[in-house]
């Protein structure tokens, strides 16, 4: 794979599609979408979207962004947040790409 840029979507959290819940309940956190916008400079920016319902039915929904570089090889691509100096893998197989933190598959599809 010669380039990994474009806007990439989480489909799947272990085989899930989204909402998927991150919390069950006090409150109820779904992750509502994430994604990666990768361009062929080096550079990502990274956005979530949470959704959280509390007991007393109230709901509210919070975003999140980063950017930083990334670095492809072997099909493979490593995430450098700007953020907070983390790194994530990502292997990459023509319009997938699967992130794998903690006990989470995260399975991304190009636009």
């Amino acid at each position: 794979m010669t380039s990994v840029a474009g806007t990439w979507d989480l489909a799947t959290v272990n085989g899930a599609p989204l909402p998927y819940s991150l919390q069950k309940s006090d409150p109820l956190l779904e992750l509502m979408s994430k994604q990666y916008v990768i361009t062929n400079a080096g550079t990502f920016t990274y956005s979530f979207t949470l959704r959280e319902t509390n007991l007393d039915g109230t709901v509210g929904t919070f975003s999140r962004m980063d950017t930083g570089t990334d670095v492809l090889a072997n099909n493979e691509v490593s995430f450098h947040y700007a953020s907070d100096g983390s790194t994530n893998l990502a292997t990459v197989s023509r319009n997938t790409m699967t992130i794998i933190a903690g006990s989470a598959t995260q399975v991304f599809v190009k636009r």
